[in-house]
C-alpha cells in the first residue's frame, strides 16, 4: 500500500515482517519438534528393548513420549520466570580509594548512625 508521496506504509510493512519473521519461526519449532520426534524413537528403538524388553515404538509414538515427558517433567508454561529466576546479586559498589561501599556504610552506622537515628526517634517522641 503506497502513501501520497509513494513510498510504502511503514506499519504495513511491519506487519508484514511479522507476519514472515512468525512463519519462519514456527516453521523452525516445527522442524525441531519433528526431528526431536525421531530421536525420541531413535533412542527408544536403540536401547529400551535390550535392556528392558520392550517393544519398538513408531514416529508418533515417540512425539507422544516427548510431549508426555515436556508436560510431566518441564511443562509448556508461560515466559513469566519470576518464581525459578534467582536473585540478582549486585557486587559492591567501590568508592574512593576503591574501599567497599558496604563494609564503610556498617562502619558510618556503629559510629553515627545508630546514636543520630536514636536522637530523631526521641526528637519524634517530644512532638508527639
Amino acid at each position: 500500500m503506497k502513501s501520497l508521496n509513494g513510498k510504502y506504509d511503514s506499519r504495513f510493512e511491519k506487519i508484514i515482517k511479522t507476519i514472515i519473521k512468525g512463519l519462519f519461526f514456527a516453521a523452525i519449532g516445527f522442524l525441531i519438534l519433528a526431528l526431536f520426534g525421531f530421536v525420541v524413537k531413535w533412542l527408544w528403538n536403540s536401547l529400551l528393548p535390550d535392556i528392558f524388553g520392550v517393544k519398538e515404538i513408531s514416529y508418533w509414538q515417540g512425539l507422544g513420549l516427548l510431549v508426555l515427558g515436556r508436560l510431566l517433567f518441564g511443562g509448556f508454561g508461560s515466559d513469566n520466570k519470576s518464581t525459578t529466576r534467582k536473585k540478582e546479586v549486585t557486587p559492591p559498589r567501590k568508592i574512593e580509594n576503591n574501599q567497599d561501599y558496604d563494609a564503610l556504610y556498617d562502619l558510618w552506622w556503629k559510629e553515627q548512625g545508630e546514636g543520630s537515628f536514636e536522637a530523631y526517634l526521641a526528637s519524634r517522641n517530644k512532638e508527639d
